[in-house]
């Protein structure tokens, strides 16, 4: 769960305990785009980490665990972040064949929802109340709405 690994401040470090993954078994472009968002999802969230000030997101962070807290302060400098090979390359891999940044884009308001209910659109059109999100990082409804939005506009 992206959002509770966000809150609880072990992303990190469950992302570099990640093994190596191929993406030669993804063979059409449904399963480019679930891991395009997915893998860019972790991206920020990695590089992010420990920067959200969930109090402003209306989500409280997990109690701090301190042990953990003091192996994250290794994490945390002014350099640039080093984004770990099991990450980056499988990432890269997608992006190449996607034709794509390896960053957040547009595509994501795009290509990471689902109908729930069409029974209140409106001429066959979704309205916002008939979609969801599939993946999110931080769980809020603020982010909810952000790509939704852009998505029920398109």
């Amino acid at each position: 769960n992206l959002p509770t690994l966000n809150r609880n401040g072990t992303l990190v470090l469950e992302i570099e305990r990640m093994p190596m993954c191929s993406t030669a078994g993804l063979t059409n472009s449904l399963q480019l785009r679930r891991a395009y968002i997915i893998l860019c999802h972790l991206l920020h969230s990695y590089v992010h980490q420990n920067k959200v000030p969930w109090e402003k997101l209306g989500t409280p962070p997990l109690p701090k665990d301190t042990k953990k807290e003091a192996r994250l302060e290794t994490h945390i400098d002014s350099s640039p972040p080093r984004v770990p090979a099991q990450l980056a390359v499988p990432l890269l891999m997608v992006c190449s064949r996607l034709g794509l940044p390896p960053v957040l884009t547009a595509a994501v308001d795009l290509w990471n929802w689902r109908t729930l209910d069409t029974s209140t659109s409106i001429d066959g059109i979704p309205t916002l109340d008939d979609l969801e999100t599939l993946s999110s990082m931080t769980g809020t409804d603020t982010e909810k709405y952000f790509h939704l939005i852009p998505c029920t506009i398109q």
